[in-house]
C-alpha cells in the first residue's frame, strides 16, 4: 500500500514541477513581450523555444529600459544602470553574464555600444523604401 502512496506523491511532485517550470517560462515570455513594439530587434530565423525565453526576456527588459524616457532613448545607458534596473526580474543572473548578453546582442545587431560614452542603446530601425 505505502508503495502506491509513494508513487502518487512522486507523480504529484512531478506534475507540480512541470507546472512551476511552465509558469516560469510564461513569466519570461511576458517580459519578452515588449519586443512586440521593437520587432526590428528580432532576427528573422529566431528560434523560439524554452531556452530562448530567458534571452528574449532580457532583451525585452533592456528595450523597455532604453525606451523608458527621452533621455534613455537619446543617450542610452551604461551596462551597470541597465543591470540595476532589470536585475530584479532575473535574480540568478550575474553582472558578468549580463554583460556577455549585451555583447552578444551587439554582435547580433540588436544593440549598439558607444565607446566614448560607454553606453548601450537599441539598434536603429532600418527604413525600407516601399
Amino acid at each position: 500500500m505505502s508503495d502506491v502512496f509513494g508513487q502518487i506523491r512522486a507523480r504529484e511532485a512531478a506534475i507540480q514541477k512541470e507546472i512551476d517550470d511552465l509558469n516560469d517560462e510564461a513569466s519570461l515570455w511576458k517580459l519578452a513581450s515588449v519586443i512586440y513594439f521593437h520587432r526590428h530587434l528580432l532576427i528573422p530565423d529566431e528560434v523560439v523555444n524554452k531556452r530562448t525565453a530567458h534571452k528574449l526576456a532580457v532583451l525585452g527588459e533592456v528595450a523597455k529600459y532604453l525606451t523608458k524616457n527621452a533621455y534613455n532613448r537619446q543617450s542610452g545607458a551604461t551596462a551597470a544602470d541597465i543591470f540595476r534596473q532589470i536585475s530584479h526580474h532575473f535574480p540568478a543572473m550575474s553582472h558578468s553574464t549580463f554583460r556577455s548578453q549585451l555583447t552578444r546582442f551587439k554582435s547580433e545587431g540588436r544593440l549598439t555600444y558607444d565607446d566614448d560614452k560607454r553606453t548601450w542603446n537599441l539598434a536603429k530601425r532600418e527604413e525600407v523604401a516601399p
